[in-house]
This record gives C-alpha cells, sequence and structure tokens, in this order.
C-alpha cells in the first residue's frame, strides 16, 4: 500500500513537443507528450534508439527547453525559471546518473560524490562525511580516495549513484545506467536502486534498452512516436517507498557555493591534460608568461641603472651648468662664493679646458685637456693626484691608446694664446702621468686633467679662467637656473648647460626604455594569447565535466568561476617564475656580462657608441610589482572569453552525443 507522500506530484509536463533539424528538414522527436512522477515513484522508460528517451530525460531535468509544452518540479513552470534558478532546482531537487559515469577525473570517488554537496554550500568536512556515509550504503566503503581510472565500471556507477542522492534530490534521473556494465554489475546496481528507493522514498525515471531493468520499476513507459504509453506494472510497485517530503530541503534558503570554482579550477589546474597537444600548449603558455615577464623586469633594471648612471656617475662629472666669459674671468675668487649663497646650488668650481694632441713615443691621440683645481669638493679631485705642476691624468682608454702607464713622461700640444694678432699658436709642454682613471663613460674618450694653475698657464689667461662649473640640487632645473644667473651678472656672460652636451642621451635612454618597455609588453601579449588558445582547448577536452557540473548545479557564473580560476593560476605560475627569473637575472646581469667580456676579451657596449662602456641594472620592486600587475591582468582577460565559452556549453547536447 502507498503511503501518503506519494499522492504529490514531484514532476509533471503536459502537451510537450520537442523538434530538431537535421540539415534543412525538421524533425518532431516529442510531440504532445504527458507524464506526471509523483513521490516515491520508480518509472522505467523503454524505446527504441532515437526515439527521444535522452531528450526526454534532459527536457525534465531542464537541461533543454521545450518548444511547447509546459513542464513543472513542484509546481513550478521550468520554463520560467532564470538559469541560475534552474540551477539551484537541479541541485537540490534532481538527481542524473548516466550510461558513461561522466564522473570527474581529477578528482576522487569520495569527492565526487561531494560535489553537489559543495555545489550546495555544504562546508568541507560535513559534505565529505555524508559522502562517505552514501558511498558505504553502496558499498564503496574502502575505495573513498580512488580516481575513476582506479575503478571498474560498476564501482564508477556506483559513485555517481552516490552522487546523484547526495543532497537528497526529489527525482533521480537515469540514462541507461546499466547500458555498459555486465549483467552482476547491473543487477546489483538495480538492487541498489530499489533499496534505495524503500529507505528515501526518492523518486526514480531509469531509461533504459534492457526489459529486466526497466521490469524491475513500477511503471514501465514506452516512448514510441514522441508519445508516452502505458505498458505494464511490474511487481516492484508492491513494496513501500520510505518517506521522503517532496520540496523540503535542509539546504534552506542557502545560496550555491561561491568557492567551488577555486576547488575545480585548482584541481584542473594540477591535474594538466592527457592530451599531449594541450599538454604542449600549456608548456607553450607558462614558458611565454615566463619568459616575457623575466625579460621584462630585465629590460627595466637597465633601463634603469642607465638612468641611475646618467644621473648618478655622468652628472657627476659633467657640470650642471658652466658660466663662461670672453678673455676669461678674473674676479671668479670672489664671484664664486657669492654664486654659492643660492641654495639650489651646491658647488661652484674654476676650469679651463684646452684641445690638444698628447704625443707619446710617436704616438699620437687628439685629447681635451681640463684644468681643474686640487682642492677638495671639485668634482674631477677623486680621479687622481693633482699636486705635480707638470703631473697629468689620462684615462684608461687614452692611455691604452698611446702605450702609457704611471710614470711615464709624455708631451702635450696645445693651442696657445693669441699673440699680435697673429692667431693662437701651438704651444708644446712635457707632463709625467701621475695616475690612470677610468669615468666608464663617454668621458673615458678623451678626457685628461691637470693643475688649473698650469692649464691657465698653457691657455695664457694670466690669473684668470676660463668659467665656473655649478653643481646645482635639481640638475633638471639646469636651464631655469642658468637664465636666472644671467640676469643678475654683468654682460658678456654665456652659460653652457648639461642637457646642451648630453640632454639628447638623456632622452634616448628614456626613449629606449618606453620602445623597449612596449616590445616586451607585446612578448607578454603574445604568451597570454596561448593562454586563451591553452584555456579554449581544455573547454573543449572538458566539456562533458562542464555538462555534468551543470547537472549537478553549477551555474555559469560557477563554471565561468572555474576557467578564470584555471587560468589565473596558470598565470600566477608563469608571473611568479618570471619574476623570480627576472629579479635574479638583473641581480647577475652586470656580473655574467664581465664574464663573458672577459671570457670572449670582447666589449658588448663601447662608449664610442653608448654613454657607458657597461650594462648597470637598478632592480626596483615598484617594477616588479608593475610588470606582475599587469600580466596577471592581461592574463585575466585573457581566461574571460574560453570561460565565456565554458559557461554556454549546452549540457543536453554534450550528454547526448559526447
Amino acid at each position: 500500500m502507498h503511503i501518503e507522500n506519494q499522492s504529490v506530484a514531484v514532476l509533471c509536463c503536459s502537451g510537450v513537443g520537442k523538434n530538431y533539424w537535421q540539415g534543412a528538414q525538421q524533425v518532431q522527436v516529442l510531440r504532445e507528450l504527458a507524464l506526471e512522477i509523483r513521490a516515491g515513484e520508480m518509472i522505467g522508460i523503454m524505446g527504441a534508439s532515437g526515439s527521444g528517451k535522452s531528450t526526454l530525460l534532459n527536457l525534465l531535468g531542464g537541461l533543454d527547453r521545450p518548444d511547447t509544452g509546459r513542464i513543472e518540479l513542484l509546481g513550478r513552470d521550468l520554463a520560467a525559471l532564470s538559469d541560475r534558478e534552474l540551477a539551484l532546482a537541479r541541485n537540490r531537487h534532481l538527481g542524473f546518473v548516466y550510461q558513461f559515469h561522466h564522473l570527474l577525473g581529477e578528482f576522487s570517488a569520495i569527492e565526487n560524490a561531494a560535489m553537489p554537496l559543495l555545489i550546495a554550500g555544504l562546508g568541507r568536512r560535513e559534505a565529505f562525511r555524508r559522502a562517505t556515509a552514501l558511498l558505504a550504503a553502496v558499498g564503496l566503503a574502502g575505495r573513498l580516495q580512488h580516481r575513476p581510472a582506479q575503478l571498474s565500471g560498476g564501482e564508477r556507477q556506483r559513485v555517481a549513484v552516490a552522487r546523484a542522492l547526495a543532497n537528497r534530490p526529489d527525482c533521480v534521473f537515469m540514462d541507461e545506467p546499466t547500458g555498459n556494465l555486465d549483467r552482476g554489475s547491473a543487477d546489483q546496481v538495480v538492487a541498489l536502486l530499489l533499496d534505495l528507493n524503500r529507505e528515501l522514498g526518492i523518486s526514480f525515471v531509469v531509461v533504459s534498452h534492457d526489459e529486466r531493468v526497466a521490469g524491475r520499476m513500477q511503471r514501465v513507459l514506452m516512448l514510441e512516436d514522441g508519445r508516452l504509453l502505458e505498458t505494464s506494472l511490474s511487481d516492484a510497485s508492491r513494496h513501500d517507498p520510505g518517506r521522503h517530503d517532496p520540496g523540503r530541503h535542509e539546504a534552506g534558503n542557502r545560496r550555491l557555493m561561491a568557492s567551488y570554482p577555486l576547488l575545480i579550477g585548482w584541481r584542473f589546474f594540477r591535474a594538466g591534460s592527457g592530451n599531449r597537444l594541450v599538454s604542449f600548449v600549456s608548456l607553450l603558455a607558462v614558458a611565454g608568461l615566463v619568459l616575457g615577464v623575466a625579460l621584462m623586469i630585465v629590460v627595466l633594471a637597465v633601463m634603469n641603472g642607465f638612468d641611475r648612471e646618467m644621473r648618478t656617475r655622468i652628472l657627476g662629472l659633467v657640470p650642471h651648468v658652466q658660466l663662461s666669459r670672453d678673455g676669461g674671468i678674473a674676479d671668479w675668487q670672489t664671484l664664486a662664493p657669492r654664486l654659492l649663497e643660492d641654495s639650489a646650488i651646491l658647488g661652484a668650481t674654476p676650469f679651463v679646458r684646452l684641445g690638444g694632441m698628447a704625443n707619446f713615443h710617436g704616438r699620437v691621440v687628439p685629447v681635451e685637456l681640463l684644468g681643474a683645481s686640487a682642492t677638495a669638493g671639485s668634482r674631477y679631485a677623486a680621479l687622481g693626484p693633482l699636486t705635480q705642476e707638470d703631473g697629468l691624468l689620462l684615462s684608461r682608454r687614452i692611455a691604452e691608446r698611446l702605450g702609457a702607464k704611471e710614470g711615464d713622461a709624455l708631451t702635450l700640444f696645445v693651442a696657445g694664446s693669441d699673440s699680435g694678432g697673429r692667431g693662437a699658436m701651438p704651444v708644446a709642454r712635457a707632463f709625467r702621468v701621475t695616475g690612470i682613471f677610468a669615468t666608464h663613460t663617454t668621458l673615458d674618450n678623451a678626457l685628461v686633467v691637470t693643475r688649473l694653475e698650469t692649464a691657465a698657464a698653457l691657455a695664457g689667461l694670466d690669473g684668470r679662467v676660463q668659467g665656473l662649473q655649478l653643481e646645482l640640487v635639481d640638475p633638471f632645473a639646469a636651464r631655469a637656473m642658468a637664465y636666472r644667473l644671467l640676469e643678475k651678472l654683468p654682460a658678456g656672460y654665456r652659460f653652457t648647460d648639461w642637457l646642451q652636451t648630453h640632454g639628447n642621451l638623456y632622452q634616448a635612454i628614456n626613449m629606449s626604455r618606453s620602445l623597449v618597455g612596449m616590445l616586451v609588453f607585446a612578448v607578454i601579449a603574445v604568451a597570454v594569447f596561448n593562454v586563451v588558445a591553452l584555456l579554449v582547448m581544455t573547454v573543449v577536452e572538458k566539456r562533458p565535466a562542464i555538462a555534468i557540473l551543470k547537472t549537478q548545479g553549477a551555474t555559469r557564473g560557477g563554471i565561468i568561476g572555474v576557467f578564470i580560476t584555471q587560468g589565473s593560476l596558470i598565470g600566477l605560475l608563469g608571473v611568479g617564475l618570471g619574476v623570480l627569473l627576472g629579479c635574479l637575472g638583473a641581480l647577475v646581469l652586470g656580473d655574467a656580462v664581465n664574464w663573458l667580456e672577459n671570457l670572449l676579451d670582447f666589449r658588448f657596449l663601447n662608449v664610442a657608441v653608448y654613454p657607458i662602456d657597461y650594462i648597470p641594472t637598478d632592480l626596483r620592486a615598484g617594477d616588479v610589482l608593475a610588470v606582475a600587475l599587469v600580466a596577471l591582468g592581461l592574463n585575466f582577460l585573457a581566461a574571460l572569453y574560453p570561460a565565456w565559452r565554458a559557461a554556454a556549453v549546452p549540457p543536453a547536447q554534450v550528454l547526448r552525443y559526447e
């Protein structure tokens, strides 16, 4: 005798029709179909292949929509529900079991069985506790941690049954649940369904070609010409189903869990792919991100290094502003302290600059002689001793070209003063090399330094100097400072600033930084495109998994979250490794280049072309963070399209054909 709750209709459909197109021809699969499924009822549906049995189950489960008619789940029209409401209904009120099991291969038996509970928002511990009990009930207590590949066909089907029952649904749809099993396993599955119906009172709708399976149900219907026909009433109707209250769900109003996409996305990422092509594209995507991010960090560090060297080393030797006057400056000793009263000026030192030729044992090299003050505070005093009257400091490059070394004597020819209107006559002066310096900049190409007094005497200035070199607090205010000083000084003064002598170099460094940055950014973009290709291929590979997740109540947003999570994890791996490699490369690049230059006896940077003869690096945390964030942002955007495609996968079509 049936108990009271069996009078409640779980599902009711009337006038249901469904058509498909085969080329230009429309095929009517279901027509004016009517069916009522009551609580605790077990219904078997038989029919020829292609008669529409799977189509009917997909319509009843809300995986597809009918062209005509109405399907109600617990009194609610499925066609009136939103995608999210349909997902919630499937999660709480319906279960699905398919012929080919459709378990998630990346998850263990207990994780597969617990998935609907996790999607429903149940905590992991409680979900696993219930899944353990369900698996024990279907005879798999000792196989909880086994993956689907480690289970037999019958065991996989039992896991699918346990998963379908996880949320105590009102009705479970089973599409050929024994079609892929041997007779012994099939009999065990059918016996299990009958036992569960007795204990739990859950309705079952079983589609099968096997009359032995269908005959064990309470009602057996035949699907012919798109309509259901009553055929028989089996002996199975004599047992009373267990107590089950349709529509009452212990999840209450709890929303679908927001964190299950993280779990599934992480597992998809960790498991990789069994498809060699997908694995190869995955390797390319990660490698591209690693190299792109690493290159970007190294390039920015090198550009920062050039900028730093420009500001500290080159601008530490090149005067920010040079004040000069025709005929020289006689009162420079009083003018310099007066200029230093301005807080924007750090130093004011006299100079004399002459062009000339250095001769050492027949080797002649053009040089630029600079007379500098030997007092502390002179930016040239650090290059070497300027105490001897005939002492001369040579750059290492000039010394190498002459073949001279410290202590050698050489002759310097410079243009002397104009005497009697006959033009400047060359003056020869013997010097002794008192030091050899290396600034590693373009200054090494021609600079030689001697005492200020010696150079002034060679120029015939008689106690005067050519001008004053100014060091400013802000080198980039040199032009404005120079004009301001000219307004205060007597007529006849003129200036030269570093922007005139080295401004093009500084602009070139900044332009190179921008251009190289754009180039490497393009490399990252190409690597991110590989991530798009990888995720699209992954979506194609995971279509059955996506479909089965939708049957368990996964929403479109949840599916999008799964693949955004997977894409983000790929990005985190690639960007993380790229940051490590880039930082390491930036830190060791200078030493590595020096070692390679010594090994090959070759200079990669020649100061005849480049401002310095070494590769400087300046690794900045802000740049590293910016590169990482940009790469991750691009990677996130790249994951949106594949994730959207995944969410659009039609579960009914996939489960029917794949």
